[in-house]
């Protein structure tokens, strides 16, 4: 059901959303809502962080490409500090300080652990709130986040006998672990995860992406018919998504809650090329 896809792994290659745009002024290489990377601070990061690597500055020969990831990679985790900071003080939480005797690149990088460790360890309960759950109901068309569940088989009838014992009340994940012929997502209650809205649409094939797009969240859908069978597929309702899928999914809110606008040279922000928080 997956196809290949061809993601390119440098940070914002490939647009992140309708909340992020391009910066008019040279001077600035990102800016989120007030808060800007001006271009010296830049590529004394880019520089920095270079040198510390030497395998950055010749790797496969192409030091420009090199080059280009190292300012991409650097950009991209600037953009989420930033939005997690804000996301941190919106919600109350304090934010940690670094070693005052930090600077550079080592204290970029101390911001960057220090303040995405303090936001993960707020867990669900605090970052899974009614403003996230409001946003994530409205569905992936419009939230720009997919977390979806489905079950597989061969044939339309056995999709139809599927809906029945959904009806009936079984669970979801019950019936297709018994029942999927998707066996890695069977042993998951079917479940495929959380992807941003771009990415989700690359890995999968357009038959079953268009299908997801159209589900309520919650409710499983009419049989989807693709290459690889017949799909009855369900939008996870918030409620049953898990913590690492709650963090996931607030990320991908922050991108669109907040104004995200980066250097055009560089490309827009993508969550899922940058460092790990925490």
């Amino acid at each position: 059901m997956r196809r290949v896809s061809v993601v390119v792994a440098a940070v914002g290659v490939a647009l992140f959303g309708s909340g992020c745009g391009s910066v008019s002024d040279g001077d600035v290489v990102a800016r989120v809502d007030d808060s800007e990377l001006d271009r010296d601070a830049f590529t004394e990061l880019v520089n920095e962080r270079e040198a510390a690597d030497p395998n950055a500055l010749d790797a496969q020969n192409d030091p420009d490409r090199a080059s280009g990831e190292t300012a991409r990679a650097i950009a991209g985790q600037y953009v989420t500090l930033e939005l997690v900071r804000l996301d941190l003080q919106a919600l109350g939480v304090p934010v940690p300080a670094v070693d005052s005797s930090l600077t550079g690149a080592a204290r970029f990088d101390a911001e960057y652990q220090t303040v995405g460790q303090t936001w993960v360890q707020q867990g669900s309960e605090v970052l899974g709130d009614e403003t996230l759950r409001a946003w994530y109901d409205e569905g992936p068309s419009k939230s720009g986040v997919a977390c979806v569940q489905h079950i597989l088989v061969a044939e339309e009838s056995e999709a139809q006998a599927v809906l029945d014992r959904l009806d009936g009340g079984e669970a979801f994940g019950d019936v297709a672990a018994e029942t999927s012929l998707d066996t890695q997502s069977s042993v998951q209650g079917g479940s495929l995860g959380c992807q941003p809205l771009p990415n989700f649409s690359e890995t999968f094939i357009p038959e079953f992406v268009d299908g997801s797009l159209d589900a309520e969240v919650g409710v499983p859908t009419q049989p989807v018919e693709s290459e690889f069978g017949q799909h009855v597929i369900r939008i996870t309702p918030f409620d049953e998504l898990s913590n690492d899928d709650v963090l996931l999914t607030r990320l991908v809110a922050l991108g669109q809650w907040h104004d995200v606008e980066t250097d055009p040279e560089i490309g827009a922000w993508e969550w899922l090329n940058v460092a790990p928080l925490g």
